[in-house]
């Protein structure tokens, strides 16, 4: 079995409204081809004095305590996504920062934004006893905080509430305005570009902060920056493959952006472009100019060596039955409706989309399941057909509707319900996830940003080397299911 599995992100481009999805696929190895003239564009990399960083370091005791010891640790320079403060795998804009990282003698962990000393999170963990609080008192203590770190009104915010025994979670939004945001075409991208939200996360153990994150609106310049820079990496990666198919006015259309977790000669995590040209073959460019031309995305592209139908014969009404009813119990809901997509030529699965949307990007969970076992292979994110194939102006109408379904990320969760709940999936399951209760077997944690209260993604992961099996389930930080695979049964 092939195991490089895939991530998708899907950017929807239009001018620089770009969406996101997570889907799930394969890739085979290929031998990458160099691109000579392919460059990365050249990004700002900050470089601070200790008197710079000082500034930061005063403005963090200005905020939570004069008496605190602050410690600089280090700095990275690398893609921060709007969605979330860190580069994992949801992102609707992507900057590229400088990111410093402080400690203080409290156990918390500080991020701070080099280029204006913006904090954009502080965290540790809701372990320590002291007085506990209620909701309201937490309630109370993130609104005071808050003010602090804005000086503005907490009712000029828009407060959505998690409550539950061991933590406090506060998602404060506020929405800015200006003509500039016009130049994002999409109403739901727009949306996003001009929140501003602060998530504020009290231990109810002992009243104190346990989390903090800010994500700023975009401004102008950024806007701006950034679609220069989608521009620039557009012109370059087309003159490559046009140099690489030795085909000058060859065509070809951005189709998304994906991660693979084990490709290429060495199987690490690669990134890759996905472009289409007029012929609907697909070929990738990673994040250093190489191509390989056998991108795999089920009903989207032509390959050299196959090609991917929708166009297969259905399966009979009670296959479709038995196999969506082991979605229904895997999910733990009886009363989901799915669309059948197609069947898969390279395995046998039969492929479904979920009807209803599941967050405010609109997106649906697909669901592959085997043919003869029923067993639930792979489970991912993905925009629903209608929405990658229908009228744009009615996409849109849909777009702006789904901003009621909320985000996947929030309320934040605790690592033990989340825990639960990643479980509680596998339980559904058990003659399946036998490997999961193996004693020889450990599974390994992944954290989307390791040390932090409530990291983006939560990976629990198995697997038998000899027997090539293997089980992943990935969890957000709002606890909901972001992706499942699992290869016991084929």
């Amino acid at each position: 079995m092939n195991k490089k599995i895939l991530i998708f992100i899907a950017l929807v481009v239009v001018g620089l409204g770009i969406g996101t999805a997570i889907g799930l696929n394969q890739i085979k190895q290929t031998q990458l081809a160099s691109a000579d003239e392919s460059k990365m564009v050249e990004q700002k990399v900050l470089t601070r004095t200790d008197a710079e960083r000082q500034v930061a370091i005063d403005k963090i005791k200005s905020l939570f305590g004069k008496d605190l010891t602050i410690t600089y640790k280090e700095s990275e320079t690398k893609y921060y996504s709007y969605g979330i403060p860190d580069p994992a795998t949801i992102t609707d804009f992507t900057q590229f920062k400088t990111i410093e990282t402080y400690t203080d003698n409290m156990g918390f962990t500080i991020k701070v934004d080099a280029a204006n000393n913006e904090i954009l999170s502080k965290a540790k963990d809701c372990a320590e006893d002291g007085h506990a609080v209620t909701n309201s008192e937490a309630k109370m203590i993130a609104q005071g905080l808050l003010a602090k770190l804005t000086n503005d009104d907490p009712d000029s915010y828009t407060l959505i509430e998690n409550k539950n025994q061991n933590i406090y979670n506060s998602v404060w939004q506020k929405t800015h305005e200006g003509n500039f945001y016009n130049m994002i075409p999409s109403q739901k991208e727009q949306t996003l570009a001009k929140r501003e939200e602060r998530t504020i996360a009290i231990c109810m153990r002992n009243g104190e902060l346990m989390s903090y994150e800010y994500k700023p609106a975009l401004t102008e310049q950024e806007l701006t920056q950034m679609s220069e820079q989608w521009n620039n990496t557009q012109s370059s990666d087309i003159k490559t493959l046009r140099k690489f198919l030795n085909s000058p006015d060859k065509q070809f259309t951005f189709v998304n952006y994906m991660t693979c977790s084990q490709c290429g000669p060495n199987e690490t995590e690669n990134f890759f472009r996905v472009y289409k040209d007029e012929d609907s073959y697909c070929y990738d460019l990673d994040k250093n100019g190489n191509v390989t031309p056998d991108t795999e995305m089920y009903g989207k592209c032509k390959t050299p060596d196959r090609i991917i139908s929708n166009n297969d014969a259905p399966p009979s009404g009670a296959e479709l039955a038995r196999a969506e009813q082991a979605i229904k119990t895997f999910m733990g809901d009886q009363n989901l409706e799915f669309q059948y997509i197609t069947q898969s030529k390279d395995r046998p699965i039969y492929i479904f989309q979920q009807k209803e949307y599941i967050n405010d990007r609109c997106e649906v969970y697909e669901y592959q399941v085997a043919k003869k076992t029923n067993q639930i292979i792979e489970i991912g994110i993905v925009y629903p057909e209608e929405m990658q194939q229908g009228n744009p102006t009615e996409m849109q109408e849909k777009r702006s509707q789904c901003l009621n379904y909320g985000s996947l990320e929030v309320p934040l969760r605790a690592k033990d319900e989340i825990e639960k709940t990643a479980f509680a999936y596998l339980g559904r399951d058990p003659e399946h996830t036998k490997l999961t209760l193996r004693s020889d077997i450990r599974p390994e944690y992944i954290s989307s940003k390791p040390g932090a209260a409530n990291p983006a993604m939560n990976e629990w992961k198995w697997e038998d080397v000899r027997q090539n099996s293997l089980i992943r389930i990935v969890i957000s930080s709002g606890g909901k299911l972001i992706y499942y695979f699992n290869t016991t049964g084929l």
